[in-house]
């Protein structure tokens, strides 16, 4: 959490209040194509940034 903070401090000049992460486990799916065959997804980690109040990211200005 530390190096996500520090990270996002650095690149978008911005404060961080808080960092969460979520982790979400891997998946087995069917496929659409054949119902038999299995297609198994990756695991993957989010990160939920919470920033100063005042603070925004340009990238994702217009996005809410």
């Amino acid at each position: 959490k530390q190096q996500i903070k520090e990270a996002v401090e650095a690149m978008f000049d911005v404060t961080v209040l808080r960092v969460n992460v979520i982790n979400r486990p891997a998946k087995v799916a069917r496929s659409l194509r054949n119902r038999r065959r299995q297609v198994r997804r990756g695991a993957y980690k989010k990160a939920i940034v919470t920033l100063k109040p005042g603070d925004n990211i340009d990238v994702f200005e217009g996005v809410l």
